[in-house]
């Protein structure tokens, strides 16, 4: 990223204009042929934050999307790009990464911001804050021809995630898999999310319950 590049005020993430910025210059690469790589696109959101916000206030809000930031960053490091792309939604950018440890780093993120707790404290009572999120995955080629096409697969994604329970990871549904290593058909993906929503457990949990299993009938 250049030093050009604009920041959020109030998180120290890239804007939406740079992010933008970024998926142009990818789609750039795409349409002259020159991209060989893959790349991956995590949209996050935070779940209910407008009823927090109403409730104990921008300062309160405010702090909640810097611990957020914070946690981004930290979860993050080098293997990847974030930026604030308006009011509590959050957008990644992955390249070069398998689509596993993208989901890898975007669940630990999640955890950790289930973890995380705020004190506010007014004349009456202190109460404990804590938030959760929902994220959307989408990746290139498997889930779109260019940058806004895994764009709008990642988005969706993230849509089905809120409308599944919140505080979960869906990643975009594909007509015969998911990603090029795993191999779950769509029949497979819909049941998980059924799943899901029954246990009220996380799809992650259920695909890593999943593998454990596997892995124990095959090594006795």
């Amino acid at each position: 990223m250049l030093e050009k590049d604009k920041k959020d005020g109030l998180t120290g993430l890239p804007t939406r204009e740079t992010f933008s910025r970024q998926g142009e210059e990818l789609n750039n690469r795409i349409k002259d042929s020159s991209y060989k790589e893959t790349f991956t696109l995590a949209f996050m959101d935070l779940d209910n934050f407008k009823l927090i916000n109403d409730r104990y206030g921008h300062s309160l809000g405010d702090k909640l999307l810097t611990e957020t930031a914070a946690i981004i960053i930290k979860n993050l490091g080098d293997s990847g790009m974030a930026g604030r792309f308006g009011g509590d939604e959050f957008v990644f950018l992955f390249e070069k990464i398998p689509f596993e440890e993208v989901f890898a780093i975007m669940e630990k993120i999640r955890r950790d911001l289930g973890n995380k707790e705020l004190i506010h404290r007014d004349e009456k009572k202190e109460e404990k804050i804590k938030w959760t999120c929902s994220v959307g995955m989408a990746g290139y080629p498997r889930d779109g021809r260019d940058f806004q096409e895994v764009f709008r697969s990642a988005d969706e994604a993230l849509y089905r995630a809120k409308v599944e329970g919140r505080d979960r990871i869906c990643i975009a549904v594909e007509e015969k898999k998911v990603a090029k290593t795993v191999y779950y058909t769509r029949r497979q993906i819909e049941r998980i999310s059924a799943l899901s929503k029954q246990l009220n457990r996380t799809e992650s949990e259920l695909y890593r319950e999943a593998i454990d299993l596997l892995l124990k009938h095959y090594q006795e």
